[in-house]
């Protein structure tokens, strides 16, 4: 019986590189879902705002919010599909302990003087176009730019080219991320805008973002093809196992009368296995390291430890089955 399997060796190889590339995929996905938004508290709330009727004058109901929220420390935040910025109201400079790359974070003067001062992302369109009057227009309106941010600034987004004053919202409808020590406003913002024309809701950030999460990860065809695909491959080593030893079949009755134990010939073949699965791993690992440097994760002894543990267990286990399963075939007629 060989010590090394190389078809065995292929297998661990393979299957470790199916199961690295659906690890790295899961914590990309979870990654996504795992840290608060913004470098908020986790006790931030989040709102989903869309109009339902011809909403209200976008002016009315920003003056009618912020006579609401004003005197509040908080920090708020809206995302909009339709829009490049994200709209800020951060009454308690709650984001101004973070750098800029260059000028001034946006004070509490500019939100209640509704000043027309943006901040551009570092090699945006908006800092490009900007860069020699330092001015920017945004809906007929000539803005400021007073700051650049670059990727280590919480309000950094890939899809995003800069930040405005939430005061100059053209449209309501998006994700609103609100923090601050009394929450209770949101209500009453609730109000003023499903009295306008639109429809309100808050979600429950961490149940709602798990049940997103496993439905994005259901709906989407790449990563449930990898999920198959590992099963598929797993399964395949199960099928494997059967025909090598339906193949040796006679080789192991000729150990059987001449002394040897199933236990001894079991384990005998576990070496065997065992140590082709641990060289095919070793390959797998490799992949690993190079997979994850392409990705947005940080490499993890502890992640290529559970994927190389992960995967010499399910293979094993499928060693296991078959030689359960073929046992009354391999070993009957040998007693």
């Amino acid at each position: 019986m060989k010590k090394i399997n190389f078809l065995l060796v292929i297998f661990g190889a393979i299957s470790g590189a199916a199961l690295s590339i659906f690890f790295i995929f899961t914590m990309i996905q979870l990654g996504g879902q795992s840290d608060t938004p913004f470098e908020m508290s986790e006790d931030y709330m989040e709102l989903v705002v869309r109009n339902v009727d011809p909403p209200g004058s976008p002016d009315y109901l920003q003056n009618q919010i912020k006579e609401t929220i004003s005197g509040r420390e908080m920090l708020l935040i809206m995302e909009n599909v339709d829009a490049m910025g994200l709209a800020v109201y951060d009454s308690k400079g709650a984001l101004k302990k973070y750098p800029l790359k260059s000028g001034t974070y946006l004070s509490f003067e500019d939100y209640i003087e509704n000043k027309p001062v943006i901040l551009a992302k570092e090699d945006s369109i908006v800092h490009t176009v900007s860069s020699n009057e330092n001015q920017y227009t945004l809906n007929d309106q000539v803005f400021k730019v007073q700051g650049i941010y670059d990727s280590s600034h919480p309000l950094y987004t890939h899809y995003t080219e800069y930040v405005y004053n939430f005061f100059h919202a053209s449209d309501l409808r998006g994700t609103y991320y609100i923090d601050g020590e009394d929450l209770s406003v949101i209500n009453d913002v609730i109000k003023i805008l499903e009295n306008n024309g639109y429809k309100a809701h808050v979600v429950n950030s961490k149940q709602e973002n798990f049940s997103s999460t496993i439905r994005q990860l259901s709906n989407n065809g790449l990563y449930v093809a990898t999920f198959l695909g590992t099963v598929f491959i797993y399964l395949n080593y199960y099928l494997f196992y059967r025909l090598y030893l339906l193949k040796n079949l006679k080789v192991f009755k000729i150990h059987l009368r001449f002394g040897a134990t199933k236990t001894k010939l079991f384990l005998r073949w576990s070496i065997t296995v065992l140590s082709s699965l641990c060289i095919g791993s070793a390959f797998s690992s490799i992949f690993y390291l190079l997979v994850i440097q392409r990705s947005e994760i940080q490499p993890s002894i502890l992640g290529l430890i559970t994927i190389m543990t992960a995967n010499l267990a399910a293979s094993y286990f499928m060693y296991l089955l078959a030689f359960i399963s073929q046992k009354r075939l391999a070993f009957e007629n040998g007693e």
